[in-house]
C-alpha cells in the first residue's frame, strides 16, 4: 500500500466516524424535539424550526434536520420558535425563540438553552432526564413571562420594550 493509499484510507475512515456522529446527533435531536412538541402538546401552527445565526429566512419553513448545524464550537446548533397568544383566534402573537445546544458525552447529550446554561445530560433511552429538562425550560419561558411586565416598569432607558427572544 502506497503512503498516499494510507492518506486516503485515513481520510475515509474520518468521514465514516463523523458521518456515524452527525446521524447519531440527528437521531436525537428529532428525538427531543419530537418529545418536546408532545410535551407542549402545542399545535403544529405554532412552532417552527430555524437556523440560528443569520441563515434563517423570514418565510421559509425548515425541517429539522435543515434548522440543525455543527458549529465551531463543537454543539449542534436549533432554533425552535413557538408562537403564543393570548386567547384563541386572537391576531396579537408572541415569538418565542429557544435556542438548544447538543454536545455528544458518551451514551448521552448536554442539552443547552444559553451560553450561560451548565446544561443538562440528557441519556437517550431515559424519559425521566427529558421531563425534568422539559420542566426546566416550561418554568423557564413562564418565569421570564410572569417577570415580563415588572421588568419593563423598572427600565430605566427612554424606549422601554416589552417582548424577549430567549
Amino acid at each position: 500500500m502506497s503512503k498516499f493509499s494510507e492518506l486516503c484510507n485515513s481520510y475515509a475512515m474520518s468521514r465514516t466516524t463523523y458521518f456515524e456522529y452527525r446521524d447519531k446527533s440527528i437521531d436525537f435531536a428529532g428525538a427531543l424535539m419530537q418529545r418536546y412538541i408532545a410535551y407542549l402538546e402545542i399545535p403544529e401552527e405554532n412552532y417552527r424550526y430555524l437556523p440560528l445565526g443569520n441563515e434563517a429566512k423570514v418565510d421559509t419553513k425548515y425541517s429539522m434536520r435543515a434548522a440543525l448545524h455543527l458549529d465551531d464550537d463543537a454543539c449542534w446548533h436549533l432554533g425552535l420558535q413557538l408562537t403564543l397568544v393570548a386567547a384563541p383566534n386572537e391576531t396579537l402573537r408572541q415569538p418565542v425563540l429557544i435556542t438548544f445546544m447538543l454536545q455528544s458525552k458518551g451514551d448521552a447529550y448536554l442539552v443547552r438553552i444559553a451560553e450561560s446554561d451548565n446544561g443538562h445530560l440528557i441519556h437517550s433511552g431515559n424519559e425521566l432526564d427529558f421531563s425534568k429538562f422539559f420542566d426546566f425550560l416550561q418554568s423557564q419561558i413562564k418565569r421570564h413571562f410572569e417577570g415580563d411586565f415588572q421588568r419593563f416598569l423598572e427600565q430605566s432607558a427612554p424606549m422601554k420594550k416589552i417582548g424577549f427572544i430567549l
